[in-house]
């Protein structure tokens, strides 16, 4: 079977590190002082942004150009037995379309009524670890729809920091890098920084609840069989947390967490 390496981009502390760095250069050159620092300081806060996430998104839009033409999936029974039955027991009103792509190597829900898979995947797992990685994607869809509020909380959050933290650095903006530099280069800086950690804290939880949930419908062993093979058929380095998905180690070990100590490994442990 052929295999190629997955790209991520950088590793998550790599990501947050760089854009937490990112943000404080962003504040830095908001404030009064000699001209050339400030320059400075915006160098850096683009170089540190463009560094935290072109990677990422160049691995996320290579992935994506190179699946090659979709074909959707008539009957999924075909695949998964028993389809109907099964997005019915989880509570999925919602017409799911299956769309098979031939060199994507990789499972996404799409829009709250699509699953995209790659035929390597299907021809790569066995029929249990399959099951699973569906279960896995309509649980997404779950998660999707009863998760809106959280959503928003988080939006809120970074929209208020993002009003208050700029709101204080144009106060103290003087000179000619004042409103115009503030608009166009400070402003960007703050705003792809704080979305992107923000996006950490919400990709994670989700991910792990998309685990546990699958356990439900399958088998605790069943969604081990998926990650394991999911992983080697990326080539995945099973140890390190990427910037939109945990470990596959820490997934696995997610299985097994306690209720009581899953929001600290759902939203501190970095």
């Amino acid at each position: 079977m052929r295999s190629s390496k997955t790209l991520q981009g950088l590793s998550l502390r790599k990501n947050v590190s760089l854009l937490a760095l990112a943000i404080v250069c962003a504040i830095v050159a908001g404030f009064p002082d000699k001209e050339a620092p400030r320059i400075a300081c915006l160098v850096i806060g683009w170089a540190l942004t463009s560094v935290a996430t072109v990677p990422s998104l160049f691995a996320f839009l290579r992935e994506r150009m190179r699946k090659g033409k979709a074909t959707v999936m008539k009957d999924p029974n075909t695949i998964i037995a028993g389809w109907e039955q099964l997005c019915r027991a989880m509570g999925i009103e919602e017409n799911i379309k299956v769309k098979v792509f031939p060199d994507l190597r990789n499972a996404y829900a799409t829009n709250r009524t699509t699953i995209e898979i790659g035929q390597p995947v299907l021809d790569g797992l066995d029929s249990v670890s399959i099951r699973a990685v569906f279960v896995h994607e309509l649980a997404h869809h779950k998660i999707d729809r009863a998760r809106k509020p959280r959503h928003l909380l988080w939006f809120l959050v970074v929209v208020t920091a993002l009003a208050t933290v700029p709101w204080l650095v144009f106060t103290y903006s003087v000179g000619p890098l004042g409103s115009a530099c503030f608009t166009f280069s400070v402003l960007p800086i703050l705003v792809i920084g704080f979305m992107g950690i923000a996006a950490r804290f919400l990709a994670w939880p989700d991910e792990y609840e998309a685990d546990l949930i699958a356990k439900q419908y399958v088998s605790r062993e069943a969604v081990i069989s998926f990650l394991t093979g999911m992983a080697a058929l990326r080539k995945m380095d099973v140890t390190r947390d990427f910037y939109r998905h945990p470990s596959i180690n820490k997934r696995k070990a997610n299985l097994d967490w306690s209720e009581e100590t899953r929001f600290r490994k759902w939203y501190l442990d970095l």
